[in-house]
């Protein structure tokens, strides 16, 4: 995890919160002072370079419960009023009061591949190739598709989805039922055997989980993630203790791979309207193994009155021929608009045939000058 241009930042050990430690032990308070200091330093720089400044009005509160004095108010105060200034200027985009109230908190980082990861987890094994392959398998009649190496191959990993056998326009090739899905709230209704609680394994890495371990991060490629201390790593570690999980004892649950998780969740999310409970945020099994073109050969869409993803053919489909959805409805846009609205996704021109086709009649390559990578999308339920 890395802030704007940087050295990595380190909340603390775990990301979690730095509490201010009374010892009554007065012999040894010079070098407890010192190191709680030092700590305060560090949460704060880290807070500031993240931009998270809502959060680092709050840090500087509590600094002044704990410690009152001129400075300390005087910091409290200026970061106040840097927030006033970002509402008053946030406020000139309009939209809802979660949108509004998102562009004053929210803050960024640069997502980059954390440097002991391993390398099982940071490249899509030939393994994960044939699991998913086995999921492909039809039980009546023959499939449609099959997972393999794409034929856009920018890198040795990039995967893609094919036609397993000739595909007639309007046929459907895939369906994705939810297994999983996950909410704040309990209907009084939900029944028992539906609404349960969930139980963790904490001896396996979640990034080996093959629902996880399929999904590619947009790292290393100066990507801006939404990040907050609250969201990003106290309320995932509050809630893995709720489930029984020693993140203190088990390196598997760090915050750097509960950012990875949420690096690759972001990136490979698709949404949806609910007329109860506003935008519905989805993680299908197999929707991201699509790569995405402008001129796409298939189209997904969600069955009426179920959460059930239904693929279709848009058009004849040859053996062999890879399949390609779109991840946005970009019917009309101009090459430059598409781009721009594509960007967050994989910060590079669409290379599809149909872009490359217009890069090559206009001479140029159009590049954003940066990235809109954080989401609008309002907060609703994920559906794993």
């Amino acid at each position: 995890m890395q802030s704007h241009g940087s050295s990595p930042i380190l909340l603390s050990s775990f990301g979690m919160p730095l509490d201010f430690i009374e010892m009554r032990n007065k012999s040894s308070r010079p070098y407890v002072m010192i190191r709680r200091d030092c700590s305060r330093q560090t949460e704060r720089k880290a807070l500031y370079d993240c931009h998270c400044h809502w959060e680092l009005a709050e840090f500087w509160q509590e600094v002044l419960i704990s410690y009152p004095g001129d400075d300390i108010s005087q910091k409290a105060a200026s970061v106040s009023q840097l927030i006033r200034l970002k509402r008053e200027a946030a406020g000139q985009f309009g939209g809802t009061y979660a949108a509004r109230r998102d562009r004053i908190r929210d803050c960024g980082v640069i997502t980059i591949n954390c440097p002991w990861m391993v390398e099982q987890h940071l490249t899509r094994s030939e393994t994960l190739v044939d699991l998913v392959n086995m999921e492909l398998k039809p039980v009546h009649e023959g499939r449609a598709c099959n997972f393999g190496h794409s034929t856009l191959a920018t890198r040795d990993d990039m995967l893609g989805m094919f036609a397993a056998r000739e595909i007639r326009a309007g046929e459907s090739i895939l369906v994705n039922r939810t297994a999983t899905g996950a909410c704040g709230d309990r209907d009084n209704e939900a029944c028992d055997n539906c609404f349960g609680p969930v139980d963790a394994s904490a001896d396996n890495h979640p990034l080996d989980h093959p629902l996880i371990a399929r999904l590619q991060p947009l790292a290393d490629r100066s990507h801006l993630d939404v990040f907050t201390s609250n969201e990003s790593t106290k309320t995932p570690i509050k809630i893995l203790q709720q489930l029984r999980v020693d993140v203190f004892a088990n390196q598997n649950f760090d915050t750097m791979t509960l950012h990875t998780i949420w690096t690759r969740i972001a990136n490979n999310k698709a949404g949806s309207a609910d007329p109860q409970r506003g935008s519905i945020d989805e993680i299908l099994p197999h929707l991201p193994l699509f790569n995405h073109s402008c001129g796409p050969n298939v189209e997904w869409g969600t069955d009426d009155s179920s959460t059930t993803i239904s693929f279709f053919a848009k058009k004849n489909i040859a053996a062999g021929e890879e399949l390609f959805s779109s991840y946005l409805d970009v019917r009309g846009m101009s090459h430059e608009r598409r781009t721009e609205a594509l960007w967050p996704w994989f910060e590079e021109a669409c290379l599809s045939s149909i872009c490359k086709r217009e890069i090559t009649d206009s001479h140029q390559q159009y590049i954003p000058r940066r990235s809109d990578g954080i989401s609008d999308s309002q907060a609703g339920v994920i559906r794993l």
